[in-house]
């Protein structure tokens, strides 16, 4: 899984390359260069998922120093000030920036893999991406089981698609004498360490109280923050679920958070 640069010009080929770094700023971005591609050979320029970084970049790429050759060149909305010998800097620093060629934007959309292909006519480019998205994403969570003595059991299940929606339901049984509230949550995390929440509350009855031992939800619906972040949920394809017999649904999410590890923010998706 990477991105590849394939050189199919009668010549030696120069690449400059723009991507999404949080570590400069005011503007995001780094850019760096130059990237040497011979006539006929690929270039492994970023090997790593694709789907787990931003999902834009630009590219520009040129046969001499300064563009006197054949170029690979943008539809003039992308000019980055550039220099024309080795470079690594961020986007806002323009030391010893010569040229200031238009960049050929490149949206990898969910792919995991791209191949950016160069001639073999000047300027010829073309541009496959692979791996597709999956349309849903399914979780299961069977038997859910308590310690402590606490006679509840059940089971749950989250589906989650490509258009941002969603079903989440599940089931607990009291068998004992004593009732209990019970709260469950899903927490589904994706590649920018962002995490969707999915959580219940409810109730089931023992032998001395009166009302159902059973407790059993079923929700479907939409949310928009699920569509937008696709690639990056798909990328990570995670979820862990924690529940517990107390009604105590902040504990509950608190632990869950920790059991996720690295979280930048949470986005509260149901509370059924």
């Amino acid at each position: 899984m990477a991105l590849y640069f394939k050189n199919l010009y009668p010549d030696t080929l120069w690449i400059a390359f723009l991507y999404y770094d949080t570590n400069c700023s005011p503007t995001p971005f780094r850019k760096l260069g130059w990237w040497q591609v011979n006539s006929g050979d690929t270039l492994n320029a970023w090997n790593t998922d694709l789907r787990t970084v931003s999902q834009y970049a630009a590219f520009y790429a040129e046969e001499y120093r300064d563009g006197v050759g054949a170029t690979w060149s943008g539809s003039g909305n992308n000019w980055y000030q550039i220099s024309d010998v080795g470079f690594n800097q961020c986007y806002d620093d323009n030391t010893n920036c010569n040229q200031q060629p238009d960049f050929v934007p490149l949206d990898f959309n969910g792919q995991a893999d791209m191949v950016v292909t160069l001639g073999p006519v000047a300027g010829q480019l073309g541009i496959e991406g692979s791996t597709p998205l999956p349309d849903q994403l399914d979780f299961d969570w069977n038997p859910i089981v308590f310690g402590g003595g606490v006679p509840v059991g059940g089971y749950s299940h989250l589906t989650i698609r490509k258009d941002g929606s969603y079903s989440f339901s599940g089931h607990f049984h009291d068998s004992g004498a004593l009732e209990y509230n019970m709260t469950l949550a899903w927490g589904v995390k994706d590649s920018r360490n962002n995490v969707y929440t999915f959580e219940h509350m409810g109730h089931v009855a023992g032998t001395f109280e009166s009302g159902s031992r059973d407790d059993d939800w079923q929700v479907d619906g939409q949310n928009d923050a699920i569509a937008q972040n696709w690639a990056s949920i798909v990328a990570t394809d995670y979820a862990a679920g924690q529940a517990n017999a107390s009604g105590d649904l902040t504990s509950l999410i608190n632990g869950l958070i920790g059991a996720l590890g690295t979280v930048l923010g949470i986005i509260a998706i149901v509370i059924a």
